[in-house]
């Protein structure tokens, strides 16, 4: 089937799990309901019945520091994981103009992002859950 291929860039990621307290540990993978999100963001929110599929490439940060970087004092006991360097890969049949009307995010708002790329390819989805 021919989709819509996005690639969607940034510098970190943050996709908060619940319930886990003063330690905001993230998903490795976007929960469905966020690149629902991303994508109403992108072409509006009058999106309705289509075809998704997606997959992120990511590298995990356990907040690792050297002993000489100022970055490891913190001022609360409030760590938070991140994903470095993401690169999220959407695959859906929306056959709409973008439109931008907010920032585009990765999961928490400091976590800006880009579409790097936007094109048609020939696909073939994998049923997954």
């Amino acid at each position: 089937m021919i989709l819509n291929k996005i690639e969607i860039i940034g510098d970190m990621a943050h996709f908060k799990i619940p319930m886990h307290s003063k330690i905001q540990r993230t998903y490795e993978i976007p929960p469905i309901s966020t690149v629902v999100g991303i994508l109403k963001n992108i072409y509006g929110e009058e999106i309705d019945d289509f075809i998704l599929g997606y997959v992120i490439y990511k590298e995990i940060n356990p907040n690792v520091k050297t002993l000489t970087d100022s970055d490891r004092f913190q001022t609360d006991v409030c760590p938070i994981e991140y994903l470095i360097n993401p690169k999220l890969i959407i695959y859906t049949n929306i056959d709409k103009n973008i439109e931008f009307n907010e920032p585009l995010c990765l999961g928490k708002t400091n976590c800006l992002a880009k579409v790097l790329s936007l094109s048609e390819i020939e696909v073939n989805l994998i049923d997954k859950k």
